[in-house]
């Protein structure tokens, strides 16, 4: 129930499932299964296990009338664990309705309504689901610091499913949501490496080839039964991405022109978005009509890149970086670099247009591309398809600032659909004259500037900036990996005072905790990986020895980014912090174990507290405790 706990440390669950034959039809949890409560897991390790339709290892759900459930995954591993539904089985939420189907989701975790999750400081290799291969989450709040995911495929094969190769994020209210209009989900990522393959080209995913996030959609605009409610603003969801790299991510359309082929590393679909300090490197999508080597963003998205990279991603139709529809996207001193179209010539960076009649409404393409460098991106930069008619929704995008490359003679980069193609020096003052809507001036600001000479390029992040000094049973010996992703473009590039094989590319490698340089050109760029606090808890007593019916003080200290403490024998601790106390009354002797849950990882320790008996580590009664011979007599 909504006061229950459980804490997990140090632990192995390998092998277990749910997916026996005959299963129910929305079996959950191959390993956990929590339902309202407390869930800690840390410095656990969960291989091959299986679900038959939701959640392989770990399953959490929430009620929305009731307490917010939490869980807190720390330090721990994930290992080839998969939902696998039993052959001829159609996962449902309702077992006696068609209606409620949904896809196998989340291979190794999923959390469902009203829960808040933690992710930190951990590993997920090798897991799949139809889609969220890794993670998976529904109208809940998710926090993922410092971990790594590697090799995780969402393998669902349709046009709806398949989505999110490393996570998938889910609002849309269904019919069985009434008039009530859930929240939607809310998703942090922090100081993570998304790599969708280690080895190879294979698809991660058909759409969203690492992430996939959708807003509720269905109540904004009336879709799958669900009446309109809120406002675009509440019903989008929430997305922070901070200092973290997604490399290799695929997306492989299923069917040509079903929508799939999407979002190389990212999908984002009626969602508000913010990414700053990120790389995006060498991901794709494959297909004729694929779109947004790196990024997808449509259905009325509000995205905003600060600080960033795309770099070497790849589409075989429209948008070698970035894809949009009917969004606001806003690009603000990033950098665009080797992004390209396999075929055709439209927009080896970003392709963009207006949205018309979805679901009734028309969305303007908005946004403002400030301060950002566009180099050797191959065929035109920018392909904006507009509207001038009556009422339509047009593309308002606007270019303030900041450099393009184009070889000597100026070539055209820019196309839009009513206004033409221009040149770099052709956007600068350019205004799209429609008669039937209104204009846009495109370079309202500090006009663009075109180069004719690639520019030097290095950038760096360490992901995850920190190593951790336990791991979980089996992983190996500590400490974890952290990896350096690079990318560069310039002569004699070097990573550490070592020769890069080319003048241009990205790498991922791992690392040793220290400084790290790479240089390119004239440009360097710098990283840091350090080693983590061990996180540590100590427990004492005050006396410890009392008397039936008198109490003991137990407090505790620990070290680490403390997050909870629980003390077992039922002790209701009043005041959770990093230190403190509390007193008990045991009617017997009794040892008590505290758990402890940082960012680092979890840790335990236990004291007894004698009842009526002298503890054996009092080796003298007569105030001899100490064992200083020095003190002793003869007599």
């Amino acid at each position: 129930d909504e006061s229950s706990e459980m804490w997990v440390h140090g632990s192995v669950f390998e092998g277990n499932l749910t997916n026996v034959t005959g299963h129910r039809v929305s079996a959950a949890g191959g390993a956990i299964h929590m339902t309202r409560s407390k869930l800690v897991v840390g410095n656990s390790r969960f291989v091959d296990n299986r679900a038959g339709c939701i959640g392989g290892a770990i399953f959490a759900l929430g009620l929305f009338d009731e307490a917010t459930a939490s869980v807190v995954i720390a330090n721990s591993t994930f290992v080839d664990n998969a939902v696998v539904p039993q052959q001829g089985v159609t996962c449902r939420t309702d077992p006696g309705n068609i209606n409620t189907a949904f896809n196998p989701v989340g291979g190794a975790f999923h959390s469902e309504d009203n829960v808040e999750s933690l992710v930190s400081a951990s590993r997920f290799e090798g897991n799949s689901a139809e889609a969220g291969g890794a993670i998976s989450q529904y109208r809940t709040t998710l926090q993922i610091s410092e971990s790594v995911f590697r090799d995780n495929i969402a393998n669902g094969s349709g046009s709806t499913t398949g989505f999110g190769g490393t996570v998938f994020s889910n609002s849309n209210d269904s019919f069985l949501d009434g008039s009530t209009n859930r929240p939607s989900a809310a998703l942090t990522i922090t100081g993570s490496l998304l790599q969708g393959r280690t080895q190879g080209g294979e698809p991660t995913a058909t759409v969203g080839g690492c992430l996939y996030v959708e807003g509720d959609a269905n109540r904004t605009f009336g879709r799958s039964g669900v009446a309109i409610q809120g406002t675009p603003g509440t019903n989008r969801a929430a997305v922070t991405i901070e200092d973290s790299a997604f490399v290799n991510c695929i997306a492989q359309e299923v069917s040509t022109g079903d929508g799939t082929g999407a979002g190389g590393a990212i999908t984002f679909v009626h969602a508000d978005a913010t990414l700053t300090g990120n790389l995006l490197l060498g991901n794709s999508v494959v297909g004729s009509l694929s779109s947004g080597g790196a990024m997808r963003a449509i259905i009325d998205s509000t995205v905003d890149v600060n600080d960033s990279v795309m770099a070497f991603n790849q589409s075989d139709g429209r948008g070698g970086a970035i894809h949009t529809n009917g969004s606001t996207l806003n690009l603000t001193q990033s950098t665009f670099f080797g992004n390209v179209l396999s075929s055709g010539v439209e927009g080896a960076t970003v392709w963009s247009r207006p949205s018309e009649n979805y679901f009734g409404q028309d969305h303007d393409m908005e946004g403002v591309f400030q301060d950002c460098v566009f180099a050797d991106n191959s065929t035109r930069v920018f392909d904006e398809r507009d509207i001038d008619g009556s009422g339509s929704p047009i593309n308002d995008i606007q270019y303030v600032g900041g450099m393009v490359y184009s070889a000597i003679g100026g070539g055209n980069v820019y196309s839009n659909q009513v206004a033409g193609a221009y040149s770099v020096n052709g956007m600068n003052g350019l205004t799209v004259n429609r008669t039937f809507a209104p204009d846009t001036n495109k370079t309202p600001g500090a006009n663009l500037t075109q180069i004719t000479v690639v520019p030097d390029i290095a950038e760096m992040i360490a992901v995850p900036p920190r190593r951790f000094g336990t791991l979980p049973p089996g992983d190996g010996d500590p400490p974890s990996t952290s990896f350096l992703v690079a990318v560069w473009n310039g002569q004699s590039p070097t990573l550490d005072g070592e020769p890069l094989a080319q003048a241009s590319g990205w790498s991922v490698s791992s690392a040793d905790a220290g400084n790290h340089t790479l240089a390119a050109g004239d440009l360097t760029a710098d990283a840091s990986i350090s080693d983590a606090t061990i996180p540590q808890v100590f427990l004492d007593a005050t006396p410890i020895s009392i008397q039936s019916g008198e109490s003991s003080d137990i407090s505790w200290t620990t070290t680490g980014s403390f997050l909870d403490l629980a003390i077992d024998r039922g002790v209701d601790v009043m005041s959770v912090g990093a230190s403190g106390s509390e007193s008990v009354s045991p009617s017997a002797t009794l040892t008590f174990t505290g758990f402890v849950v940082t960012g680092e990882g979890t840790v335990v320790d236990d004291v007894t507290v004698y009842v009526g008996e002298t503890p054996p580590e009092q080796i003298f009664s007569d105030g001899f405790e100490s064992g200083d011979v020095g003190q002793w007599s003869n007599s």
